[in-house]
């Protein structure tokens, strides 16, 4: 059922990145034959998985403009479009990212870095946009309504900007420009309404 809502989601116009091993065991745990389930690899445009290829915890793989981790796989495209190759050792040449429409499938591990730029990639192509711009490195913004939280998931207090007038909700006070995080602090904003003349 839930490779069947993933697939729906895709036809519906939902975009997809799936990681390796998805898919590859049923609902008792069984690996199924060909490696990943068959409407996923139909989605993805993948033929078939020949080899699963596990690295060695010290071991990397070189992918184009970056390194990879962990794990490794010999695919076999059949209408799936090879985003990013395979550069070193037996699977030189071969697809290590594959896409097929609004499905992308990462068969490895990117570095982070590389990572995070597939994942910017992916969302900027699907007309996703951060909830709010410039946040410091560990903070993170969901907005609720109308509600804004935001989350210090680091060790240190940060200042977060937040353009125009809000009033923070748990504090109960005013905040314009800016809020002050304490180490792993919320905070909750409502923007303030503007006083008319």
């Amino acid at each position: 059922a839930a490779i069947d809502h993933l697939v729906a989601y895709v036809r519906g116009g939902g975009t997809l990145v799936s990681g390796f091993l998805t898919g590859v065991a049923d609902e008792d745990d069984r690996v199924r034959a060909g490696g990943m389930d068959g409407r996923l690899r139909e989605l993805f445009g993948i033929r078939t998985v020949h080899e699963w290829w596990p690295l060695d915890p010290d071991e990397t793989v070189e992918c184009d403009g970056f390194r990879a981790s962990l794990w490794s796989e010999e695919l076999e495209l059949s209408t799936g479009e090879s985003v990013t190759s395979y550069r070193s050792g037996e699977l030189a040449g071969l697809p290590a990212v594959v896409r097929e429409g609004r499905a992308w499938y990462v068969s490895t591990l990117p570095e982070p870095e590389a990572l995070r730029g597939l994942l910017a990639r992916v969302a900027d192509g699907a007309g996703v946009r951060p909830t709010l711009e410039g946040l410091p490195a560990g903070v993170e913004a969901v907005r609720r309504g109308e509600l804004l939280f935001l989350l210090n998931h680091g060790g240190k207090a940060l200042t977060v900007p937040v353009a125009g007038r809000h009033h923070e909700v748990l504090g109960d006070r005013p905040v314009e420009g800016s809020v002050e995080l304490e180490r792993h602090g919320v905070a909750v904003l409502r923007e303030a309404t503007p006083i008319t003349p």
